[in-house]
């Protein structure tokens, strides 16, 4: 006697509108066979079962679209271009919530002193002298203090060999980029540098080692150092460096990251 058997199948599909008269249109399905061989199969209960699998990820789908989408329309989230493809760069990951325009403005001053203090770093390495402070500059900072008591005080020092400044790096694999303040040598150890200008507090030390640890894992031969340059009229005169399994550590942190970012903007 031939058993009996069922078969059900459900799909489902969508329109996203991408804006230019381009629209996607995702479209999932499923078919599951029963050889009841006796059993009673609940047809209904698997038909709902099938219906939620798939809307789900319909919905995934959609959302994930839309999210990339935001993503790219957002100012906050940077992208590099390489080769015609867009990689999110490492400071996205690091701050995957877009900031109001308010804080954006607030936080700007800040922002300008901090691309002054890197300017002048990356000229100190290139010229191998450090130019003062501007009065230009000055004025354009002095609503946040302006830049008493920040100061390089590992330029005289022989441990600190920078060979390089402002270099962008990417990674294929993981479809980010960003770019590293320095690299060069500690002593006679390879490292990568990060100058921070801002406070620096527990959270922050830890962004920033995961900044540097995916940018180390863009080499093919990785740096042996991360070192962290604090220049702030609070900090320490002194560098936070980090090795070994601890880079490994940030870096499988800053992928977790990734992975998370990807998950909700699609990118």
């Amino acid at each position: 006697m031939k058993k009996k058997s069922s078969e059900l199948f459900y799909a489902n599909s969508a329109k996203i509108n991408m804006g230019d008269f381009e629209q996607l249109s995702p479209f999932y399905s499923l078919k599951i066979t029963f050889d009841n061989q006796g059993e009673d199969v609940d047809l209904d209960t698997e038909y709902e079962k099938m219906r939620e699998s798939v809307d789900t990820l319909l919905r995934m789908n959609i959302d994930n679209v839309k999210n990339a989408k935001k993503a790219k329309e957002i100012g906050n989230f940077r992208f590099y271009d390489k080769d015609g493809k867009k990689y999110i760069s490492v400071t996205s990951v690091l701050n995957p919530i877009p900031k109001t325009p308010e804080e954006e403005a607030r936080l700007k001053p800040y922002g300008d002193r901090g691309t002054i203090l890197h300017r002048h770093f990356s000229s100190y390495i290139t010229d191998a002298v450090l130019t003062p402070i501007t009065v230009a500059e000055e004025d354009n900072c002095a609503e946040v203090g302006g830049f008493l008591g920040y100061e390089f005080w590992f330029k005289d020092d022989p441990n600190y060999d920078f060979r390089s400044s402002e270099i962008t790096l990417y990674n294929d694999e993981h479809e980010y980029a960003g770019r590293c303040d320095a690299d060069g040598f500690y002593g006679k150890e390879p490292a990568l540098y990060d100058l921070k200008s801002g406070s620096l507090n527990n959270d922050g030390i830890e962004k920033a080692f995961l900044q540097l640890a995916a940018y180390n894992a863009c080499y093919t031969e990785p740096r042996d150092l991360l070192i962290i340059l604090p220049i702030g009229p609070k900090a320490k005169k002194a560098p936070l460096i980090t090795r070994g399994a601890d880079i490994k550590k940030y870096f499988e942190m800053f992928l977790a990251k990734r992975k998370s970012f990807k998950v909700k903007y699609g990118c």
